[in-house]
């Protein structure tokens, strides 16, 4: 190997590995080529071209597995936000009068919200997927608003309005590929069916804005965290990092909750003070932001870039 040549791939070395054994010989072939005879060192433009290419290739591919990331996290906290309304129905009531005679408007309302934005990720519909979540957001605050009879339940369902803007952004940046196209037709009935047993293996003990701590049926706890697994396994590599980190994220808005209601033992506070208000959105925002950085961290998920790209797009 001549020395120019070597120059030449540790530019090319700027480009992703999957990029190079595709294209990397070639790309090395061409440029001996139009080299010069007793050349030694690559040419100042030739030089700026490989290492604008490459680095444009990677963040590229970084934002692509991001936007399909968003796709596949979007559907998952919009089918957990629209089964919530239903899952506290059903265990406030009795199965036996059935689901129907126990679901309130306002809960049909909720969830159907939610399914229309989930609905709308499936199909690949990104914009009519935010505007859908902003009017679902709505509702959610409209329903607070109506039934609140005192200020509790505002700190209660804190998580709730937590969770609406990221789903909003998950939504935006969604711009890759369907759900069914990541994971494909199965992995999203796989990810669908652990959802929906993850929310029936959970029962609460205290309902309707006062977190969602309970003591789990763990055997149906756990085929929906191996139903969800599996799903979202079909994933790529890169999606899947991305991916967890971003569910991390979600997930510890609700365990941000429990934490904030437990930390200030609010069940012996009578009035709502603005300290309350600041300890509770700092519960809300510290968590889940902890929580995704960490396993960004650990799983080498390039979140913040691909957020930066994603949302330009």
């Amino acid at each position: 190997m001549s020395v120019l040549e070597a120059r030449y791939r540790r530019l090319i070395g700027f480009f992703p590995a999957a990029h190079r054994r595709e294209y990397g010989e070639e790309m090395v072939g061409v440029l001996m080529n139009e080299a010069r005879l007793g050349q030694r060192f690559p040419g100042w433009r030739d030089a700026l071209d490989l290492v604008r290419a490459g680095v444009t290739a990677r963040l590229d591919g970084r934002a692509r597995s991001g936007r399909d990331a968003s796709a596949v996290a979007a559907l998952v906290t919009a089918l957990v936000l629209a089964l919530l309304p239903i899952r506290w129905a059903a265990l406030e009531g009795s199965w036996q009068v059935g689901l129907l005679r126990v679901l309130s408007l306002d809960m049909m309302v909720r969830s159907g919200g939610w399914f229309l934005v989930a609905l709308a990720v499936v199909l690949g519909w990104r914009h009519v997927a935010a505007a859908l979540a902003v009017t679902a957001g709505a509702m959610e605050v409209a329903v607070l608003a109506y039934q609140s009879g005192t200020g509790w339940r505002w700190i209660g369902m804190g998580w709730v309005l937590a969770a609406i803007p990221f789903v909003l952004i998950l939504t935006w940046a969604a711009a890759g590929r369907r759900p069914s196209e990541v994971l494909g037709r199965r992995g999203v009935l796989l990810v669908a069916g652990g959802i929906v047993l993850g929310m029936l293996s959970v029962a609460p003990d205290y309902l309707r804005g006062r977190g969602i701590a309970g003591s789990p049926n763990w055997a149906v706890l756990a085929a929906g965290v191996v139903l969800m697994a599996a799903g979202l396994w079909r994933a790529g590599a890169a999606v899947r990092r991305v991916l967890t980190a971003l569910l991390a994220g979600f997930a510890a808005i609700a365990a941000a909750q429990v934490a904030f209601e437990q930390a200030l033992d609010v069940q012996q506070r009578f009035t709502i003070t603005p300290g309350l208000v600041v300890a509770e959105v700092a519960f809300l925002l510290g968590f889940p932001l902890l929580a995704a950085a960490l396993v960004a961290a650990v799983s080498r998920a390039s979140v913040p870039g691909w957020l930066g790209v994603a949302l330009r797009r």
